[in-house]
């Protein structure tokens, strides 16, 4: 059963889990999809408006029907996206990233990402990420950039870093959460505000690395 965060006649909004497909795609035939589970579950269709990747778990917005998801798109393109994501490093408490990033056909495309760290780990850091602009992987590529790499990231993390939390601490996905959509409701025009609580999994990892950071004998 999926955590519906936000629901009305128009929209609603719900807590992907980390393994979902928003929608069936090529090479992943086998993983659970979110459009099918959410449309059997509310008993109708819906219509994806934005996307997460298959590793990435929170929030995403649905609409039920075709002129509410247009307008949800425009709404969510002006709106807030955050998440949660823990990465290589002590990083700089507030940073922003304009860097444009090539798409499927090498086109350089606008991309704008501010992070601000929310907790020093040792090694680590644990960063909230906005997004204002919607390219394929952009948070993990732009920390990639930096030399930041997402924990448990595949595609442009490292390697030897994914091992270690697989080994060390037993834990086995990508390290990236969208815990927060802000925007204007399309239809009846108020401020919405809606959270994805961080998992607990990830609760648990950062305990873990806390009690793993030496303390400091003043």
């Amino acid at each position: 059963m999926l955590e519906i965060l936000y629901q009305d006649d128009f929209i609603c909004v719900v807590n992907k889990p980390s393994g979902y497909v928003v929608h069936r795609t090529a090479g992943a035939e086998k993983a659970p999809v979110l459009v099918q589970s959410l449309r059997d579950q509310v008993g109708k269709k819906v219509y994806p408006v934005h996307r997460l990747d298959r590793a990435t778990s929170g929030c995403v917005a649905f609409a039920f029907d075709s002129d509410s998801a247009r307008l949800l798109q425009t709404a969510l393109s002006q709106g807030k996206k955050k998440y949660y994501a823990l990465c290589l490093g002590n990083t700089e408490e507030h940073m922003r990233i304009d860097r444009p990033l090539k798409n499927e056909n090498k086109i350089p495309q606008a991309a704008l990402s501010e992070f601000k760290k929310l907790e020093s780990l040792g090694e680590y850091s644990l960063l909230e990420a906005q997004i204002f602009t919607g390219r394929k992987h952009q948070i993990r590529r732009h920390l990639s950039h930096l030399g930041h790499h997402v924990v448990g990231d595949v595609n442009h993390g490292k390697g030897w870093l994914n091992r270690r939390f697989r080994e060390k601490y037993n834990f086995h996905r990508m390290f990236l959460h969208a815990h927060l959509l802000e925007f204007e409701h399309p239809v009846y025009m108020k401020s919405l505000n809606v959270s994805a609580a961080m998992p607990s999994e990830f609760e648990h990892l950062i305990s873990k690395i806390r009690d793993d950071i030496p303390s400091v004998d003043n």
